[in-house]
């Protein structure tokens, strides 16, 4: 039988990247592959193989309301004069606005799926409906996660400092917020799904999927080296996927490009590339100590950062550190910096 596959995919481009590999060993394989997903990133997918089919009207990837980003700004606020309060009801409104799902557009996604005849569906683990539709039509389904999986386990292992490095919390420890304010934050956040659940009279959302698309089989886009086999449950099944190499032999042309990076570059030190677009990226002091440990420990430091290019600039003055060996600006071409480069990890989020 011929495997007809349908991706469920996230309205991130960057989610799109790591998928060619995968994409090209389901279609050497005579696979048919079937891709729902935005409209942004439909020459994204057709490049890599994929079918496009454009999620229905309703798609929870959309752009948030003027009112509810109004919202968060407010919050952003508070959290700045009363931070365990303010993040509270940052917890809330996460949670209140993860219940976008509906059983009337689970119904769209199902008629596609029986329309294509798919006998298998891959979900994005941001992905909400893939897994639901799966179980009910009986077919199989796969995760997938386009970084490193970070499971409950990983995070049980010190969820005050885990938690409040991935979930923001580093960026208001200045504001009065505690570290052990994190110890609790899964069963929290556990609580408030079951809240809203039974609120919205909603399908079900897992909590924190995005750490981790809890599937019976998992793919994971990393390394071995960076994904340590005790970040795993022994009872599921994993496979993990490398960065395509050979994507660098096609280096652009950066002859023209900032003179400051190819003097930078010639500066005689091993190279650390950050790309600030991790699930750490709104917590600035996370970074501040990178920067400062490897420049302790003699690499060259190279940070590309949409957001605080100012705020990182600034505390490398104030350190007084070597300024041949700290490059931050808002975009550094990665293709540019891996040339030539040994082993290495694509920071899936800003690609």
């Amino acid at each position: 039988m011929r495997t007809i596959a349908l991706f469920f995919t996230s309205s991130s481009g960057t989610h799109i990247t790591p998928l060619d590999v995968l994409l090209q060993e389901l279609l050497k394989k005579n696979a048919l592959v079937y891709c729902l997903g935005t409209i942004n990133n439909k020459e994204k997918i057709e490049n890599i193989g994929g079918n496009f089919i454009l999620y229905p009207p309703g798609s929870p990837y959309k752009e948030d309301s003027s009112d509810i980003l109004k919202e968060y700004g407010i919050i952003g606020q508070k959290m700045l004069t009363h931070p365990e309060e303010g993040y509270r009801r940052h917890m809330e409104l996460d949670t209140k606005y993860a219940f976008n799902i509906t059983p009337e557009y689970k119904r769209l996604l199902v008629d596609i799926v029986q329309e294509k005849a798919v006998n298998v569906i891959f979900g994005d683990a941001v992905d909400k409906y893939g897994r639901l539709i799966a179980k009910e039509l009986k077919i199989p389904f796969i995760g997938y996660i386009t970084n490193n999986l970070y499971s409950k386990e990983f995070f049980e292992t010190d969820p005050a400092y885990l938690y409040s490095v991935f979930m923001n919390g580093l960026r208001y420890e200045k504001y009065g917020l505690k570290r052990d304010f994190f110890k609790n934050y899964r069963k929290t956040m556990e609580e408030l799904h079951d809240k809203y659940q039974k609120e919205f009279d909603s399908l079900p959302v897992i909590p924190l999927n995005q750490f981790d698309p809890m599937s019976k089989y998992s793919i994971i886009f990393s390394t071995n080296y960076l994904q340590p086999d005790c970040n795993l449950d022994k009872t599921r099944n994993y496979h993990i996927v490398y960065p395509q190499l050979e994507r660098l032999e096609k280096l652009e042309d950066y002859s023209n490009f900032n003179e400051s990076i190819k003097k930078f570059l010639k500066v005689p030190k091993k190279l650390v590339y950050i790309s600030s677009g991790t699930l750490m990226s709104f917590s600035p002091p996370f970074y501040f100590k990178v920067i400062k440990d490897l420049l302790h420990l003699g690499y060259k430091v190279a940070i590309s950062t949409q957001h605080y290019k100012s705020l990182l600039n600034q505390y490398c003055i104030e350190e007084n550190f070597n300024i041949e060996d700290i490059l931050i600006e808002t975009f550094l071409p990665q293709k540019f910096f891996f040339k030539g480069s040994g082993p290495f990890y694509f920071t899936w989020r800003t690609k």
